[in-house]
């Protein structure tokens, strides 16, 4: 027979075991995630290749950082200056374990997974989310298909990863307090600009949640889906007129040159060819149709090529996420860090969608990644305030 009383006890704020389920959950969380990789090994990727050329030339200038970035002989990915972080962990891993430097690098991105899983903790922790209620996440972040693939990848993923769930610790410590933990965040703006070339959407995301904060204005969740759902549409539109502009007067520049190629040829998805628009967009209204398709895509959990188990697993990441959002939004009562705190987190997530459907949608959606956890801790916060609304404290 259900115990409805011992039921409550265990859900209660006071109970005094949630704290050790919370670390018991996040520990065999991790092992999981680890043990999945370590024992599929790592995976060298083109730009796997790139980065280890890059890191045999800074090598060779004893890690003069001005002179690595003014060579034009190597391999030409993207400026320099934009995967330094990376280069230098592949260069020391070099120098110090030689011929294992793969394995290496693999086990530092699976620490760095630990400490994300901690940040993530810590960050709902802030919110007054009952330790029990974060430990519930921890089995959907198990089944994640992007933290059981890409920590073994000798890439920039998992680096970055781990350095936007710390600016969104630091945000939700900010949003929390009410005070912006500035120094902390134009740290991690400047370490991201020289990890990846795609940082830039996360600093504009960021500077234009601060800059809406000053405003103290008090958001509905309904609103804000209401507004969401206008950009969705928005956006697109947006997006085919930067296409119309940079066609019109900026085609001499050769990085802009190749992302309207790619739109032009209608590919939403490098290599997914089911994915690709045909007949290729060649209106203004075509190319707001490509746009919205491109959209849509960075957030679609399915492929024709992906396993069952693939699939499985990721339309029950995106139903939580979804379902998620629909428990918000219908919601009467929520804190104000907390509502604030999924207001950023969905903001971050649209506005880094719009610059991929721009520029570029990966084969294996990658550029996806560093917004599991924080979409993740939505779950969490919509569980949390769900039981505060029915008086379960």
């Amino acid at each position: 027979m259900f115990n409805i009383y011992l039921f409550k006890k265990i859900i209660s704020t006071k109970w005094k075991f949630g704290t050790v389920i919370l670390h018991l959950a996040t520990l065999i969380s991790f092992s999981i995630i680890a043990y999945y990789n370590l024992d599929h090994g790592y995976i060298m990727s083109p730009d796997s290749f790139n980065y280890s050329i890059y890191a045999d030339e800074l090598i060779k200038l004893k890690f003069n950082l001005y002179d690595f970035n003014s060579l034009t002989s190597v391999v030409n990915l993207n400026p320099h200056y934009t995967v330094t972080v990376p280069v230098i962990l592949v260069a020391l891993s070099k120098i110090i374990f030689e011929n294992s430097w793969q394995y290496v690098f693999m086990l530092f991105n699976l620490i760095l997974v630990f400490f994300s899983l901690i940040l993530f903790c810590k960050s709902l922790l802030l919110l007054k989310v009952r330790p029990l209620v974060v430990a519930l996440a921890m089995p959907v972040l198990t089944l994640s298909v992007d933290l059981l693939s890409y920590p073994r990848f000798i890439l920039t993923d998992t680096i970055f990863a781990f350095f936007i769930i710390s600016l969104v610790f630091f945000m939700v410590k900010s949003i929390n307090n009410f005070k912006i933990c500035y120094f902390e965040i134009i740290f991690l703006f400047f370490v991201i600009s020289f990890t990846r070339p795609t940082a830039f959407p996360y600093i504009f995301a960021i500077c234009l949640f601060l800059f809406i904060s000053r405003y103290q204005i008090n958001y509905t969740s309904k609103l804000i889906i209401k507004f969401i759902a206008a950009l969705i549409i928005l956006i697109p539109i947006i997006l085919a007129i930067l296409h119309f502009v940079i066609e019109l007067y900026f085609l001499n520049v050769r990085q802009l040159e190749f992302i309207i190629s790619y739109a032009n040829e209608g590919i939403v998805i490098d290599k997914r060819y089911e994915t690709y628009v045909q007949p290729p967009p060649v209106t203004f209204f075509e190319n707001i149709y490509f746009y919205f398709i491109r959209v849509i895509n960075f957030f679609k959990f399915y492929s024709t090529e992906f396993s069952i188990t693939h699939k499985i697993l990721n339309i029950f990441q995106n139903l939580i996420i979804f379902f998620s959002i629909f428990i918000w939004s219908n919601l009467k009562k929520i804190t104000k860090p907390m509502n604030n705190t999924i207001i950023f987190i969905l903001l971050l997530s649209l506005i880094v969608a719009a610059f991929h459907s721009f520029t570029y949608l990966d084969y294996d959606w990658r550029f996806r990644y560093p917004l599991v956890l924080p979409l993740v801790m939505i779950f969490s916060i919509s569980v949390e305030a769900f039981l505060r609304n029915n008086n379960v404290n």
